[in-house]
């Protein structure tokens, strides 16, 4: 929020009060939905590792 303060001032000046307060409503509700998916775990590996990663056997197995 600290970092966006001098987007809301200048949207204040330039846009009006209506979008400083729109502005500042959706920065805040995107804060707080953001805090509570926090404790949720990662469910996927990164892309990147998941392409770059090479299998130390081959599969399936050969008998």
């Amino acid at each position: 929020m600290l970092l966006n303060t001098p987007f809301f001032i200048l949207g204040y000046t330039l846009l009006g009060k209506r979008f400083f307060v729109l502005s500042f409503y959706a920065i805040l509700v995107l804060t707080v939905i953001t805090s509570q998916l926090e404790p949720f775990p990662v469910i996927t590996a990164p892309y990147s590792y998941s392409v770059s990663r090479k299998p130390s056997a081959p599969w399936p197995p050969s008998m």
